[in-house]
C-alpha cells in the first residue's frame, strides 16, 4: 500500500545491499520506479531499518544506527 493506494510491484533478491556502510546479504527488495520529485535516491523499508538496528529520532530529524 502507498499513500496513493494499492500497487503491485515485483519482488527481487539482491545478493547484497550496502546501506550506511553496512551490508545486508540476500536482501529481498521491492522494485518501484519513484517519480522524479527531487533529491530521492530510494526508499528504505522498515525491514531494512530494523536489520540495521536504526533508531529514528523524529523531532531531531535523525536516524542513528546502533
Amino acid at each position: 500500500m502507498t499513500a496513493n493506494g494499492r500497487v503491485i510491484l515485483p519482488q527481487v533478491r539482491a545478493l547484497a545491499l550496502s546501506v550506511f556502510g553496512r551490508r545486508i546479504d540476500n536482501a529481498e527488495l521491492i522494485a518501484h520506479d519513484l517519480p522524479f520529485s527531487g533529491p530521492i535516491d530510494g526508499l528504505l523499508g522498515m525491514d531494512v531499518l530494523v536489520a540495521l538496528g536504526a533508531h529514528i529520532d523524529i523531532p531531531a530529524a535523525q536516524i542513528e544506527l546502533r
